[in-house]
């Protein structure tokens, strides 16, 4: 079959092939539209753009608290409410760890002479002086707790 340009069906598909191929070098590859999960929606309390780490946190809680909990909840703000209760729990308990890691890691300090950790070093020689820095360390996180 003859086109009134002249050109052939075959020639008509190698020029269709090389446009195809040229679109694909300047666009890249095209892939078909997928829409977002569902948990990723601000109604469900996604933040597009967090910038805080508890924003961040919430974030990274959404996907697996949304799978586990949406399907027994009876609307988006129940399942909302529910989410800023146990994400912001989680969150105050992930702050304490985080705060006792803290405390643990000043107190077992073997470069700072105050920190009991240099006591613990195998080299170490014992000074009577060192009784006082044992007992304040141990006091410490008695008294961050109660702070």
């Amino acid at each position: 079959m003859k086109y009134s340009n002249g050109d052939t069906v075959g020639n008509m598909n190698m020029i269709q092939v090389q446009i195809g191929q040229q679109l694909t070098k300047h666009m890249g590859l095209l892939r078909p539209y997928r829409p977002p999960p569902a948990w990723k929606s601000t109604p469900m309390g996604f933040i597009p753009h967090p910038t805080t780490t508890r924003a961040l946190f919430m974030n990274s809680f959404l996907p697996e608290f949304y799978n586990a909990k949406y399907k027994y909840c009876k609307n988006s703000k129940h399942f909302l409410k529910q989410f800023h209760g146990t994400g912001r729990q989680l969150y105050q308990w992930k702050q304490q760890i985080d705060g006792i890691e803290k405390l643990i890691d000043s107190m077992m300090n073997k470069e700072n002479p105050a920190a009991a950790g240099a006591v613990f070093d195998s080299d170490y020689p014992l000074d009577p002086s060192d009784d006082i820095i044992i007992t304040t360390t141990l006091k410490r996180p008695n008294n961050s707790r109660q702070s």
